[in-house]
């Protein structure tokens, strides 16, 4: 049987443990939303690109920003400095900030934003590329991203192809077609059209010799267009010239 000290005693060091259970618990919730405080704060720079702040001059709050956004997210060295600059520092302290991360892997940078971009919506891998050098990645860190990220292409061919059925009645041809336009492989195309269309035959082949001779014909329209504006502006200079020489 206890006695009266033995029960004292196991009071006491049960009260320490609940004691220190309870301030280690909010120990840890104060990190924890302290954390989560800063990833709402970077989500709201991507989220909200054009919300830009009056800019201010603070080189080590740019930099510590830099860091952040690095930490939670990943940026071409030219959009991390948009990123900056939309966050309110000014252009100089903005791409000194960059400048500093001297030890940042631009093409590990691309990698990682390959990665999440493909987490959000179903890619090419020639519409993976584009996407990131539209995002200021550098041609080659985007073919390297584009190039190493870990996916099957025939699989992202079928999600996009999916996408596509689920928003609007296609038939094989006509889904081939758009799947082709996106940049996908004949492969692809095939492997994403044969598993949602069973048995039923599509010229693939076909389909991206048309996709290439319309992209070649809207090219060459292009190029007509700006020679035909080219020698209308030179016309009407021609004119204004002589006009003032007469004059």
């Amino acid at each position: 049987m206890m006695n009266k000290k033995s029960v004292v005693s196991t009071i006491v060091i049960c009260l320490g443990v609940f004691i220190l259970a309870f301030l280690g618990f909010y120990a840890v919730d104060g990190i924890m939303n302290k954390k989560d405080k800063e990833a709402q704060q970077i989500e709201q720079i991507e989220t909200d690109p054009e919300e830009t702040k009056p800019a201010v001059s603070d080189p080590e709050g740019a930099l510590k920003t830099a860091e952040n956004l690095i930490r939670y997210s990943a940026y071409s060295y030219d959009g991390l400095i948009d990123a900056l600059i939309a966050n309110g520092y000014t252009e100089k302290d903005a791409a000194n900030a960059v400048k500093k991360l001297e030890d940042t892997d631009w093409s590990d940078q691309a990698y990682k934003a390959a990665d999440k971009l493909l987490e959000k919506m179903p890619y090419s891998k020639e519409g993976l590329k584009k996407k990131l050098i539209e995002d200021k990645f550098t041609k080659q860190q985007a073919e390297y991203a584009a190039g190493t990220v870990e996916t099957s292409w025939q699989v992202q061919a079928y999600k996009r192809a999916k996408i596509y059925i689920g928003s609007e009645a296609l038939e094989a041809e006509e889904l081939a077609g758009k799947l082709i336009n996106d940049g996908f492989e004949k492969q692809d195309v095939e492997y994403a059209v044969n598993a949602i269309f069973e048995h039923e035959y599509v010229d693939v082949d076909a389909l991206i010799a048309e996709a290439k001779n319309k992209a070649e014909a809207e090219r060459t329209e292009g190029l007509e267009s700006e020679e035909a504006e080219s020698e209308n502006g030179e016309g009407i200079s021609g004119e204004s010239e002589t006009g003032n020489s007469n004059g």
